[in-house]
């Protein structure tokens, strides 16, 4: 009775199924024999504010609690997405969890933070305790450039993967099958910064783990591409076996391994261990052919990123090995990829003296040029490159940008859409082609392509706001109710608080479009 540390674990556990009263009672009893215990002290802090701060909305299915200044606007949007993804969920995965299933959404990180794991400081957005969704609120997620909805999908998942398996599921599985289920609604939901380039080098330079450790991927850099990467394979499972075969899958993990105790039965599940068996009984193949099918799967999304592979300073050696002009080619690219410019111009220039230079060579030389401010040289070379019909989006991302310094700025479309066409997801940075795209028919007063370059930002873009402010106010001028109706949407699902300017004209077109 005198042990602080089972109190706090029984308060967080108590927390972590909904029981909110007792686990009061038990982090009072911490503070009671521990009167500095940080962790009870902000669990008991929070706990005091609830009543006052956040009102509690009953649902079918859900108890949701949210802060009494959001409540208004947000309610009845968590209302109709909650009980029409249970909907889905139960009816796609032949499962119905334990209600009401407690869903909180916070508008201060430091509550969240301390609700989910007892310390003011987290690095997450939502958080599945088994019975109870925990999810920063759009007041906390729209300055960072994340979609409550989003986080909230997802976390509303696990709610159905957790409770299927009765937590014995492998952690890429549920994270897999999570991060699928928010593009699955959603399509613009598939992606993240820099997540494609991460897949692509990883399946060319040899690093992308097998299905079978897919587990050993979720830590350090490497964290968000193995959500993504696990969400492929749960697509392609889906795909190649339908979501019965997801079914299954849970169905044998929740069978368990007649482990001696339940810590180490959730152990062998979460780690990985029992995932062999649970492919080879719920699919019929062994784990190594899920992984060669996936790989036959996934290889033409690899193929249609044209963009060129990184090249680690390891390989190099072996290039410098071989005399033939593509290799010297690629290893003058691995130069300059590597920071190694002077032999990067050695290298490529002798390249591009070859009978039959490849065309690579003349983009590392475009490249080196350019560095060096010399405009007319390096674009001198890109064409070169762009004459022997290669592939590659930087290269005519860069050929754009020059001609647009040029005055040339439909010629800066053309090439900025071929650029578009091989790595039509790239939407950050300096990179941006769609930003390109809209400047360059800026300048050359074409408004139709501005308009279609803001839309396909915002099909692969799915946090960005202000692109969605700007076509909303397109479709409203142009009495295109049905797309303000679907851009208004999106908008909610990113910041309901901020679209207020638009809520009276949207809500003119909702009843147009109805």
């Amino acid at each position: 009775p005198h042990f602080t540390e089972a109190w706090l674990g029984l308060g967080t556990h108590c927390m972590n199924e909904g029981y909110t009263e007792e686990g009061a009672r038990a982090f009072a009893k911490v503070r009671e024999l521990d009167r500095f215990n940080v962790a009870a002290t902000n669990w008991l802090t929070l706990l005091e504010d609830l009543p006052t701060h956040f009102v509690a909305v009953k649902t079918p299915h859900c108890l949701i609690r949210l802060s009494k200044q959001e409540a208004p606007v947000l309610a009845p949007y968590l209302e109709e997405l909650l009980e029409g993804w249970y909907a889905e969920f139960a009816k796609r995965y032949r499962f119905e969890p334990e209600l009401p299933i407690q869903v909180e959404m916070y508008d201060d990180a430091q509550d969240f933070a301390v609700r989910g794991f007892g310390t003011p400081a987290a690095p997450f957005l939502g958080v599945c305790l088994g019975r109870v969704v925990l999810n920063q609120s759009p007041t906390t997620l729209a300055p960072q450039k994340r979609v409550w909805a989003q986080v909230l999908r997802h976390e509303f998942m696990h709610i159905f993967s957790v409770q299927a398996t009765e937590g014995l599921v492998s952690r890429w599985f549920t994270e897999g099958l999570s991060t699928f289920e928010e593009r699955r609604w959603r399509p613009e939901w598939d992606w993240e910064e820099g997540i494609d380039e991460q897949v692509f080098d990883a399946w060319h330079d040899g690093s992308l783990l097998p299905v079978a450790r897919l587990n050993q991927g979720f830590k350090g850099d490497s964290m968000r591409m193995y959500y993504y990467v696990s969400s492929l394979v749960c697509e392609y499972i889906d795909n190649t076996y339908g979501a019965e075969g997801l079914c299954r899958m849970m169905a044998e993990w929740k069978k368990g391994s007649g482990a001696r105790t339940r810590a180490q039965e959730m152990m062998r599940g979460w780690s990985g261990s029992r995932d062999p068996e649970v492919v080879e009984k719920a699919l019929g193949v062994s784990i190594a052919q899920l992984d060669a099918g996936f790989r036959k799967w996934l290889a033409p999304r690899i193929a249609a990123i044209r963009i060129p592979p990184k090249i680690a300073e390891r390989q190099l050696a072996a290039l410098r090995g071989a005399a033939d002009p593509e290799s010297q080619a690629r290893l003058a690219r691995g130069l300059f990829q590597n920071g190694q410019r002077e032999e990067a111009h050695k290298r490529a220039s002798e390249a591009a003296a070859a009978k039959k230079p490849p065309a690579d060579a003349f983009v590392v030389l475009g490249h080196l040029e350019r560095d060096e401010g010399r405009s007319a040289e390096a674009l001198a070379q890109y064409r070169k490159a762009a004459e022997g019909g290669i592939q590659d989006f930087y290269l005519y991302h860069a050929i754009g940008e020059l001609e647009l310094e040029e005055g040339k700025p439909e010629d800066a479309i053309r090439h900025y859409e071929k650029a578009r066409t091989c790595f039509p997801r790239q939407v950050y940075g300096s990179y941006d082609i769609y930003r390109r795209l809209y400047e360059a028919c800026q300048e050359a007063g074409d408004e139709r392509g501005m308009l279609k370059a803001v839309e396909g930002k915002c099909a692969v873009a799915h946090e960005d706001a202000r692109s969605r402010s700007w076509l909303l106010d397109r479709y409203l001028e142009s009495k295109d109710h049905a797309q303000a109706v679907e851009i208004g949407r999106q908008l909610l699902w990113i910041d309901p608080f901020n679209i207020s300017s638009f809520l009276l004209e949207w809500g003119d077109c909702m009843g147009d479009t109805q």
